[in-house]
């Protein structure tokens, strides 16, 4: 089966192999690959939803179109080229802040986007909830809880689907966010519980939905899945990288629930795989395939 992961990251592509078992057994195209065979430029859908799994399925049907295009354009006749396509959505929550960076985290800091700058407005955010002034103590180290979240979204590709995707009468944005909107608040309620009963250090959720409840009038049958995951632990003020270019993101300041004083960016990357938020979620699409 050929599928096609919406990342241009390759590191990503690599995670994907391993927990598909491996390329011989999956294989893996990214978005670099695809505009290499086709010639043409897959474009990132603007992501203006204020939660996860309105800007992850828009992603998921911006990358069918992708598909589609690629194979109308004839480079090659087989409509099969592509059998999957996996998009994910992810980000950091403070329950504190009302979740921010949440669906933010990529700009929470402003433009020009940059890890840097994401980092140094949450730890003064923070630092604000303790009644503290970053600029005026930069050494001060309070914590909050936060989590970290994965959504996965994984669908089959059918000669049907595509066809409908490439009909003038296909709009990528008409479809309906509630049932989308109602998955993501009642997962994000099993972890604000989690936190809540000191229980769990992250955990995983999968579900599916059927293209017909969202897209209205679509005559397409079948669903697309989400695997959700998600790893607890508490956000801090003070920055620690202890394993050189182990860390990305808010790694830094990131502390889980199995070892509180290392963090992301201070744990080996074979441990961080093991009970990262991506981790999980890829773990329950590797048990529940589509």
């Amino acid at each position: 089966m050929t599928t096609f992961v919406c990342t241009g990251n390759t590191g990503k592509i690599q995670e994907y192999f391993a927990y598909l078992g491996g390329k011989k057994a999956a294989n893996l195209v990214g978005i670099d690959d695809m505009e290499e065979s086709s010639g043409l430029l897959f474009v990132e859908p603007e992501e203006n939803y204020n939660f996860f799994l309105g800007n992850g399925f828009l992603k998921l049907a911006s990358s069918l179109r992708f598909v589609a295009d690629t194979i109308a354009r004839g480079e090659d006749s087989d409509p099969e080229i592509v059998e999957r396509i996996i998009v994910d959505d992810s980000g950091l929550c403070v329950p504190a802040l009302n979740f921010e960076p949440g669906v933010h985290s990529a700009y929470y800091g402003g433009q020009p986007r940059g890890a840097d700058r994401n980092r140094l407005r949450l730890r003064e955010e923070i630092a604000r909830i303790h009644g503290k002034n970053l600029a005026e103590e930069p050494q001060i180290d309070v914590r909050v809880p936060g989590f970290f979240v994965c959504f996965i979204l994984s669908a089959k590709v059918s000669k049907e689907m595509l066809r409908e995707v490439l009909s003038p009468s296909f709009r990528i944005r008409d479809f309906r966010s509630a049932p989308l909107e109602a998955i993501e608040k009642d997962v994000i309620n099993r972890v604000t519980q989690d936190i809540a009963e000191g229980k769990n250090a992250g955990g995983s959720f999968h579900s599916s939905v059927k293209w017909s409840e969202l897209y209205v009038g679509l005559p397409v049958q079948g669903s697309f899945a989400i695997d959700f995951g998600y790893c607890l632990g508490e956000v801090s003020t003070q920055e620690q990288a202890l394993i050189p270019g182990a860390g990305h993101g808010y790694d830094n300041m990131y502390y889980a629930k199995q070892h509180p004083q290392l963090s992301f960016a201070s744990i080996p990357m074979e441990q961080k795989n093991a009970e990262s938020h991506r981790s999980l979620a890829m773990q329950s699409l590797q048990k529940h395939p589509v």
